[in-house]
Order: C-alpha cells, then structure tokens, then sequence
C-alpha cells in the first residue's frame, strides 16, 4: 500500500519503510509526527484506490523523524552587464528526515513497519542511529593521528644531508694572531 501525502507545500509518494526528506518540521528526533493531508492511497490487497476529495477522510500516517538536516546549496547570481554589479547569494534548505512507519486507510486496513525491519531501512537510508553512531565514533576517535606538536622528535637519518655533507668537506680556516713587537 502506498500513499500520497501534502506537506510544506509538496507532495510526496511513501509507502511504509521509506525514509523521506521533507520541508523542515518541528520535534525532536525519534518523536512521531502524524500527516492527516493524505490525497490518495492506492496499491491495497483489494486493488481499490481511494482518492481524497481533497483529503482521504479519517485517513493517517505516522512517521518517526530520525534526522534534522539541510539541503544542497543552491547558489543564485545577479548580474548587471558593464555597471560593476555583481550579487552572490547562497541558499540551503533546513531539511527534517523521517521514517515512514504506518500508513492507515482510515477504513480499518493499515501497513506497519516492522521493528526488526527498521535498523534495516536507517542502514540502507544511511541515517545514524544511536546505537551506530556510537561505534562510529568510537572507531574513529581511537584512529585519529597525534598532532604535529605531541609527534615523537624524528630520529638521525643515516644519511647526511647536503649541506651538512658540504660544511664536512670544506677545510676549516684557521687563524693565527702573532704578537707585534
């Protein structure tokens, strides 16, 4: 079963299991958040649609939000041919990802995601978990190289180097001071 939701003035095609990035909600990370704006939900076992006149009535789907994050930057460039007028402006989205866990036809039928299944799909999604993001870190935090400053001194090469081959080779000079009388 899939379903077609209205949100931050797009709409979206999920189906249970989809992890979606839409315009930026409010909440935490891990709260659920509930869409009520379901414009269709098509792909049920009795291969009936039902389309939503402009909503699907008593319809739902519940998501769980797993990350907060932002967009590309989209660059946009003014420019005024020979008066020196030139504008940069840079622009990124504030984005919220969320798991699609249950989508309910409002008519007793609902698709539930599988607890087993979710580490599964935030894996696919390449979404951090709690439970990875901490190996995560713990594996790189005991690979990270010592800075420059705490670095053990370099030892003696065995080969000298150029200039100190120079300044062997060159005789020294010598000076004598005589006494004048």
């Amino acid at each position: 079963m899939y379903a077609i939701i209205e949100t931050g003035g797009k709409q979206y095609r999920v189906t249970s299991g989809d992890v979606v990035s839409l315009e930026s909600l409010k909440g935490d990370v891990g709260q659920t958040v509930t869409f009520e704006k379901v414009l269709l939900i098509g792909g049920k076992s009795d291969n009936q649609t039902l389309v939503g006149a402009p909503y699907v009535a008593k319809a739902a789907l519940q998501a769980e939000i797993v990350e907060h994050t932002r967009g590309e930057k989209i660059l946009t460039i003014k420019y005024k041919r020979r008066k020196g007028y030139r504008r940069t402006m840079g622009h990124r989205q504030e984005l919220t990802r969320v798991l699609v866990t249950k989508i309910d036809d409002g008519h007793g039928q609902a698709i539930t995601l599988d607890a087993a299944k979710r580490k599964e799909v935030l894996v696919k999604a390449s979404v951090p978990f709690s439970k990875r993001q901490a190996e995560h870190e713990a594996k790189h935090a005991s690979a990270k190289p010592a800075s420059k400053k705490a670095a053990a001194p370099k030892a003696p090469s065995a080969k000298p180097s150029a200039a100190a081959a120079k300044a062997a080779a060159a005789p020294k000079k010598t000076t004598t001071k005589t006494k004048k009388d």
